[in-house]
């Protein structure tokens, strides 16, 4: 059992220190991977779907970037969501643990030399930045299954994403995805 604490304590999540840190308070957290590289109009709109789910769930969304791409994510982020809280972590637990917290330009400002894989938290989207792209339900349903969410719990989230209870329920039972209960 030691054996196995040590490997828990050796490898800490990356994605759970960084929502820690960020000091976003939330139920949970919406997590994005690392964005599509090219082309960037596909980029662009992944990052708009993100946006757009994670702000109708009121949960803060978690990004991987490259530190040769960080600062276009910034960039994109000013222009998608220039209200948002923002923190851009890096070595989180390690000796060099650096963590820039403020709206994407003040971060994009305060950013000096990108180093290693960087992990973003962004939070507090504004309702309107949210509204931009419409909701795919399909792959909210999915992602839902893949979580082991149940049929209720689906419900509430596309309930959330700006559905109706029987368009909601009407999604859910379409798809095979969700777990019944």
């Amino acid at each position: 059992e030691l054996e196995a604490f040590e490997k828990l304590r050796a490898d800490p999540s990356a994605v759970t220190a960084a929502v820690a840190m960020s000091g976003i308070e939330s139920a949970g957290f919406v997590f994005g991977g690392f964005l599509p590289t090219r082309p960037a109009s596909i980029r662009r709109a992944a990052l708009q779907r993100l946006l757009a789910g994670s702000g109708a769930m009121g949960l803060p969304l978690v990004l991987f970037e490259a530190p040769h791409r960080v600062r276009s994510l910034l960039a994109e982020l000013s222009s998608a969501a220039s209200a948002a809280s923002v923190s851009l972590c890096r070595e989180l637990t390690k000796l060099h643990e650096e963590v820039l917290t403020g709206t994407p330009a003040e971060v994009a400002s305060a950013l000096t030399e990108p180093r290693g894989e960087f992990t973003v938290v962004i939070g507090e989207i504004a309702a309107s930045d949210a509204a931009g792209a419409p909701v795919n339900t399909a792959a909210l349903v999915a992602a839902a299954g893949a979580a082991g969410l149940t049929t209720r719990t689906t419900v509430e989230l596309l309930r959330a994403a700006g559905l109706s209870r029987r368009d909601a329920y009407a999604a859910v039972h379409e798809l095979p995805a969700v777990r019944r209960g």
